[in-house]
């Protein structure tokens, strides 16, 4: 696949830039192409090498593979970030808690893969996969196969 992505709009950058203290330029950056990468994936697998050749300007994909699988920053001040920004752009009441699921499945092809099981996809059927959902609720317990 070819890159079509120039960089980050301005105006989502904006948006985006809410969530800046909690990064370092160079995570804030890899933040910004994730996020925008899984925006316009759309049906295309939603993993680190198809967002990355989504854009024009091709980062290592290590670096990609790093921020999210070892992170040097805090996940809950992001999480709580973005419940901030949720709730201010809202009329919703603070004293409730929001759940939002995406049950996307991220197609790897390794089972030497940390965390990896078999799951089901609605577009792919079931694959060798990470589902983000079901590693966020297993974190404790490892998957069997």
């Amino acid at each position: 696949m070819f890159g079509f992505i120039a960089g980050i709009p301005r105006r989502l950058k904006h948006l985006l830039s809410k969530f800046k203290s909690n990064f370092s330029k160079p995570q804030f950056e890899n933040f910004c192409r994730t996020e925008l990468g899984l925006i316009v994936a759309g049906k295309k697998e939603h993993d680190i090498k198809s967002v990355n050749e989504l854009f024009i300007d091709k980062k290592d994909q290590s670096t990609l593979n790093r921020f999210i699988t070892n992170p040097k920053w805090n996940s809950t001040a992001v999480i709580n970030q973005a419940k901030t920004l949720l709730l201010s752009e809202t009329n919703l009441d603070s004293s409730f808690e929001y759940k939002i699921i995406d049950d996307t499945v991220c197609r790897k092809y390794s089972q030497q893969t940390e965390m990896v099981c078999y799951n089901h996809s609605s577009t792919m059927g079931t694959v060798l996969s990470h589902d983000y959902v079901t590693f966020t609720l297993r974190k404790q317990r490892p998957c069997s196969f």
